[in-house]
């Protein structure tokens, strides 16, 4: 409890004011309760808090401190010193804009990263209560099976094949734990929250709406307001402004210099194209999965309610039931996880940029 009341103090200090303390989630194995965390105010605290973005500010700061600017006259009356000017004023200016599109693609790489965070959260979540169902149904399987092989009518193999699943249960069940601990664990580095938190999310995965833009559209919007792609484009800007000046006697950015800027430019262009078209891809997939996935626990929970009333009337077990509950929690699993996925997704599709700056953060990690 110091430790919770120490980190509220904290946050009023710096201005982010957690909502009322809430109850702690059924997973979270500690009695004390936990806070409660907004999508949003997740996002702001990664902002706040993340070292990597900050130092791209002060690079940020340091490069608008650099920048230099000259007279006029250097742009109208030519000599060796103007020339020298205003190279360093354009490249002073560049410095600066590569380090503000530098900026940007973090904090968007960062807000994105976040969200796919808090959604793993609750992904993981999802997956415990199906594991839970199924070991609860495997333990009544056993207990079942222990009892008719007391009195002859089951065979030890058959025992051993239901102690066997339910030890594969309990393996599946601890695994689960291990995928939320350390969903929380990733969620808690970049909210900057103690590795043992379990903050409560408040937020639920968006509800389920299929993309309604064709690739085309997601194409110019990736082609229209993308910083990777900005940055490429000021980069042959700035070698096109400076080819051929010269400092001390050096030039400093040739003909050639040019022409493989204005490369890099088609190379960033055909990659952006690729990567939209392959988020289109996986958004669309995800979509037809999803259709299947809403049939099947349909099925599952028409199963579960005939075979409660059947239960009912003594046609079936209570062990019948615990396995058509369990199946019900599987088929919600994974037409959650599929939704999560798509919601993740479809962000990554808005903004590929941040998509592809999250998943190079991953494979540096």
């Amino acid at each position: 409890m110091r430790k919770l009341l120490a980190l509220v103090m904290m946050l009023v200090l710096v201005g982010l004011v957690f909502a009322p303390v809430g109850a702690a989630q059924e997973a979270n194995t500690s009695a004390r309760a936990a806070v409660e965390l907004t999508l949003d105010r997740a996002v702001q605290r990664a902002l706040a808090f993340n070292p990597a973005l900050e130092k791209k500010m002060l690079e940020v700061e340091e490069a608008d401190d650099a920048r230099v600017s000259v007279p006029a006259t250097y742009y109208t009356e030519w000599s060796p010193e103007a020339e020298a000017g205003i190279f360093g004023a354009e490249s002073s200016k560049f410095a600066y804009e590569q380090a503000k599109r530098a900026y940007d693609l973090q904090r968007d790489a960062l807000i994105l990263d976040v969200t796919k965070k808090y959604y793993d959260v609750l992904r993981a979540l999802e997956k415990l209560a199906a594991k839970q169902a199924a070991y609860a149904h495997a333990e009544a399987e056993v207990a079942a099976a222990r009892a008719m092989f007391n009195v002859g009518l089951l065979s030890r193999l058959a025992l051993d094949g239901a102690e066997a699943r339910l030890e594969g249960a309990g393996a599946e069940l601890a695994e689960a734990q291990g995928q939320l601990d350390n969903a929380y664990l990733a969620l808690n580095q970049l909210v900057r929250f103690d590795g043992q938190e379990r903050p409560v999310l408040v937020d639920p995965v968006p509800p389920f709406e299929p993309v309604e833009l064709e690739l085309s559209a997601y194409e110019a919007r990736a082609f229209r307001a993308n910083p990777s792609l900005e940055l490429a484009r000021a980069a042959a800007d700035y070698m096109q402004r400076v080819e051929n000046y010269a400092v001390q006697g050096e030039i400093q950015v040739t003909s050639t210099d040019v022409k493989a800027a204005e490369l890099d430019v088609r190379a960033a262009q055909d990659g952006v194209r690729e990567l939209v078209h392959h988020l289109y891809r996986g958004v669309k997939t995800l979509e037809d999965t999803y259709a299947a996935a809403e049939m099947g626990l349909a099925i599952a929970a028409e199963t579960l309610r005939v075979t409660r009333l059947k239960h009912e009337v003594g046609m079936v077990t209570r062990t019948a039931v615990l396995e058509a509950e369990a199946e019900v929690a599987a088929a919600r699993q994974r037409l959650f996880d599929l939704a999560a996925q798509h919601a993740y997704m479809k962000q990554a599709l808005d903004k590929p940029w941040a998509y592809l700056g999250t998943v190079n953060a991953s494979a540096e990690q």
